[in-house]
Order: structure tokens, then C-alpha cells, then sequence
């Protein structure tokens, strides 16, 4: 996945060095084009990450806070330690209360500036 946005930045900042210049536009001109689209596309991508992880702390707080943080796995009918039934990992109810706490508070800081 990460590949597939790698090329398609590395071909939205190359589309308009090669468009821009047969249409009249000086290479000055068509670069500034280019890094313009890059950053475009880069706070989308940011903008829809920030969305994504508000669905998962709304996923998150339905379950009281215990998803497994590794693989999203509703720990609510387990018991308070143990490992994980879907990845493996070891968990404690409390730290994984903690960690998802935390998480959404610094999320919350970070989309409300």
C-alpha cells in the first residue's frame, strides 16, 4: 500500500514537469505545479489518516477501551490478563485501557491543534 503511494506521489510530481512546459508554462512555473500537488496530496493523506483513527477511538470507546492495540480484537469477554485469541499478544486490562486512553488524548490534541 505504502508502495502504491509512493508511486503515485512520485507521478503526480512528474505529470506536470511533463504537461505543463507543452502547454507554454516555463519549467519555473510547471515545479511549482508539481510541489503543489505533492503537498495536495499530502494533507489529504493526512487529513484521511486523522479520520480513519476517530473510527477506530469511536470503535475503541464502544468496547470500553479494551480492543487489543495490536490487531483491533474485543478483549471485553476475556478475562483481565492473558493473551490475545487473535494475534498472540500479551495484554492486561488495565494496559490496554491505558494505552488506548492515551492514544485518543494525544489524538484529540493533535486534530484539535
Amino acid at each position: 500500500m505504502l508502495l502504491l503511494v509512493g508511486i503515485g506521489l512520485l507521478f503526480a510530481g512528474f505529470i506536470p514537469l511533463i504537461v505543463l512546459p507543452s502547454v507554454g508554462l516555463s519549467g519555473v512555473a510547471a515545479l511549482h505545479w508539481s510541489l503543489g500537488a505533492l503537498i495536495a496530496i499530502g494533507i489529504g493523506l493526512a487529513a484521511r489518516s486523522i479520520h480513519r483513527m476517530g473510527r477506530v477511538f469511536d470503535r475503541a470507546r464502544a468496547a470500553n477501551w479494551t480492543l487489543c492495540p495490536n490487531c483491533l480484537y474485543d478483549l471485553r469477554d476475556h478475562d483481565e490478563a492473558g493473551d490475545c485469541p487473535e494475534c498472540g499478544r500479551p495484554f492486561t486490562r488495565r494496559g490496554v485501557q491505558a494505552c488506548w486512553i492515551d492514544a485518543h488524548a494525544y489524538h484529540t490534541r493533535y486534530r484539535d491543534g
